[in-house]
């Protein structure tokens, strides 16, 4: 069961966590594994709580050769990337079992965990950049079309376009609605959007012109690169 504190506990917690943390930094690990027990026990969504009980258990572990420390440090990382609430942190929790399961000898697990340690940490990085967005709708593909060889020029155009548009990188966005009548396609390439005509809004002066990323936001276009 996830507990989780009202806002007036924030401050509680915070205390609790500053003193645990107090008690990590002068190698004092089983009171921090106390006071970290005592947040979670208020709410279990406290990743850093979560994180810094894995890592008391952790150090412990390796300050008394003790199994079974690692054992719960590895369950106290896996609860942050099953809440993945901070982002952030996931790919720490994976490096902290990386630890954990080299000091059992298991450098199977240890390397398995350090996969999806990089690549958590690349896909949290790739996130700060804008993705351009283009909306691709169906819907009037053979608007107009007045035969079976207007069907077929219109389909062959359009697989020449998004031939191109895999050339260029341009990828399906993902979790795209593609059981409408519409699909999202991206690039993290300004020149490459431009270039593939994704839509783009204008400013009130008419020479100012954004592209629109997957953060809701619109980036303006550089005037040498308008079309």
């Amino acid at each position: 069961m996830i507990l989780k504190s009202s806002t007036s506990d924030h401050k509680d917690l915070k205390k609790l966590y500053d003193k645990g943390y107090s008690y990590f930094k002068n190698k004092e690990f089983d009171k921090t594994i106390e006071y970290c027990t005592k947040i979670i026990e208020l709410d279990s969504t406290q990743y850093r709580a979560w994180y810094l009980l894995g890592h008391a258990y952790l150090k412990r572990g390796i300050k008394d050769s003790n199994n079974e420390d690692y054992n719960k440090a590895i369950e106290s990382y896996r609860k942050i990337i099953d809440l993945n609430i901070k982002k952030s942190n996931l790919w720490n929790a994976w490096f902290g079992m990386v630890s954990a399961y080299k000091e059992l000898g298991n450098d199977m697990k240890a390397k398995e965990c350090y996969d999806k340690g990089k690549k958590s940490e690349q896909e949290y990085i790739d996130s700060f950049k804008p993705k351009y967005l283009s909306t691709w709708r169906n819907k009037w593909i053979t608007a107009g079309a007045g035969s079976i060889d207007d069907f077929i020029s219109a389909f062959e155009a359009l697989a020449k376009m998004f031939k191109e548009w895999k050339e260029w990188g341009i990828k399906l966005y993902p979790d795209s609605s593609t059981g409408d009548d519409y699909a999202e396609f991206y690039t993290e390439d300004m020149e490459v959007a431009i270039k593939a005509n994704f839509m783009f809004t204008t400013g009130d002066d008419d020479e100012t012109a954004y592209l629109l990323t997957h953060h809701g936001k619109e980036v303006k276009i550089p005037k040498e690169m308008l079309p």
